[in-house]
């Protein structure tokens, strides 16, 4: 097989297995990162890197147009820790997440005065171990820590990887996860040394379930962008953001931890780090994730992302054309995510707004009917705004069932003349029984009536308590109707005219005719 013809065929399978191909670039990364660990502590290293990193920075800001200044914010900072690049934050509050970091802080503060007590009986294994506080201690040292950079790391991770984990996840299933994975990770522990070093383990801290939402982190949000911050020059107090995606960053934790491991296990280690309650915590949060799906909704996710990523409004976001692969990539994307949820409303609108994006077409149109259909079942709240957008493109109306939907819920936004319209579409249908004709009608004259729209609606509530005499609504009809003004008729406008003339003569307020 020549060259060529293997190019071809890799180009073929890369096509065809997007998230494979993926993974396995994931996979090289981590690996390049790992092999050149020593590298990162190099002095010299990071000064020659530094200078290519900032070189970098300058050319993009003079190429891209953002600026030198909002460029450098955007690539540099003095945070020196590890975190996620993404705006989940912004989204529902972790209340779960934020209880867990609450209970180790108060954990803490209650026994870093009596630490003999904690050393003997709540730590895992206990320094005096009996029946009750043995398998006592296995839950309760997941909520102890040795000192205080041993709590702020820990609840910085749980923070990082528990508000992302449980957005996705119900709540009471991510505080059982998170304590299963601690459980797990301190019996591999205790296992392992009891195996290989022979003595008894002794250990307390959260980073066993940390790293199960990590291993979680994982699966879920393999293609999420996390930071992992070098010291700019390796000594200034400001960090280069190094972006990579989740998958490689704790891909490396995890291929640090197992180094860690084994040479604590060999003896050649003096480390305290408990790096198989890592190990085991974070094995546990994949098969975890594993058996609950969580990798097919990491793979619609990401390629949502890519979707939406295109398009913000009517104009092309270069950075998400990029990563997308332009309109083509981003339909494709899209056409993953149904293929996965045919239910995902966002799929189908960003669908229909990428066919429609130069001018309608019946595919767009049909794109925005399914994605309306689904947001009137699934966001509501969104369906008035949608419509609108929809209706500016298109100027037609909607299948019955869609647009008595629209018309309820664009009255309520607010958005009386979308709401008269979409009104207006339903009685010309003439697709309504008798008693949506009768509600649609009054409807439509109430909503007249508020635009301030006083001869149309009179004419309309004329209409309806001549269409419906003995309707249910027919006393709050003939209220509205009578208490609006008689609009006027030519007849009307004529004879009013004649009486203005006759009075001006009659006042010399106009010359006389020759």
């Amino acid at each position: 097989m020549d060259l060529d013809s293997l190019h071809t065929h890799f180009d073929t399978w890369a096509e065809a297995h997007p998230e494979q191909l993926f993974i396995a670039k994931s996979v090289a990364l981590m690996l390049l990162v790992f092999s050149g660990q020593k590298l990162l502590s190099s002095f010299v290293f990071l000064w020659f890197f530094s200078g290519g990193f900032i070189s970098y920075l300058l050319l993009s800001s003079a190429t891209n147009g953002h600026g030198i200044r909002k460029t450098l914010k955007e690539n540099l900072s003095i945070w020196w820790m590890p975190h996620a690049d993404d705006a989940d934050r912004k989204r529902d509050t972790p209340w779960v997440t934020f209880g867990l970091i609450g209970l180790n802080s108060f954990c803490y503060l209650l026994t870093s005065d009596d630490l003999k007590v904690v050393a003997q009986n709540l730590i895992w294994l206990p320094m005096d171990p009996d029946i009750i506080n043995v398998p006592f201690s296995l839950f309760t040292s997941l909520f102890l820590h040795a000192d205080s950079g041993h709590l702020t790391g820990n609840m910085f991770f749980l923070w990082v990887f528990g508000s992302a984990m449980e957005r996705r996840i119900p709540r009471l299933r991510f505080a059982q996860y998170y304590l299963l994975a601690g459980i797990v990770g301190n019996l591999i522990a205790l296992v392992m040394y009891g195996l290989f070093a022979g003595e008894a383990l002794h250990s307390l801290g959260a980073s066993g379930a940390i790293s199960g939402l990590m291993g979680m982190y994982l699966v879920r949000c393999y293609y999420r962008q996390m930071v992992f911050p070098l010291p700019l020059l390796g000594i200034l107090p400001i960090n280069m953001k190094i972006r990579m995606n989740a998958f490689a960053l704790i891909g490396f934790y995890f291929a640090l931890d197992l180094q860690g491991g084994v040479a604590q296990m060999l003896g050649v280690s003096g480390s305290s780090t408990g790096h198989w309650a890592h190990i085991g915590g974070l094995l546990t949060g994949i098969i975890i994730a594993y058996c609950k799906g969580m990798q097919h909704e990491g793979v619609e996710e990401r390629h949502l992302e890519l979707g939406l990523g295109l398009l913000r409004g009517k104009s092309i976001v270069s950075a998400g054309s990029d990563a997308a692969g332009g309109f083509g990539g981003a339909e494709k994307s899209l056409l993953t995510v149904l293929q996965k949820n045919p239910e995902n409303h966002l799929a189908w609108l960003q669908l229909a707004r990428i066919k429609s994006f130069n001018y309608p077409t019946e595919q767009g149109w049909n794109h925005y009917r399914r994605a309306l259909l689904l947001i009137a079942k699934q966001a509501p709240a969104e369906l008035p705004e949608v419509y609108r957008e929809c209706y500016g493109i298109y100027r037609q109306p909607h299948d019955l069932e869609l647009e008595m939907r629209a018309a309820v819920l664009l009255y309520r936004h607010g958005d009386l003349d979308m709401a008269s319209r979409s009104l207006e579409h339903l009685l010309e249908s003439k697709r309504l029984t008798a008693e949506q004709q009768e509600k649609a009608q009054f409807q439509y004259a109430k909503t007249l009536e508020e635009m301030g729209l006083t001869e149309a609606a009179y004419e309309q509530w004329y209409l309806f308590l001549q269409q419906f005499p003995n309707s249910a609504f027919g006393d709050n009809a003939r209220m509205r109707f009578e208490r609006l003004p008689k609009p006027q008729t030519v007849g009307d406008i004529l004879k009013q005219a004649r009486e203005y003339e006759v009075h001006e003569y009659r006042y010399g307020l106009a010359p006389e005719r020759e």
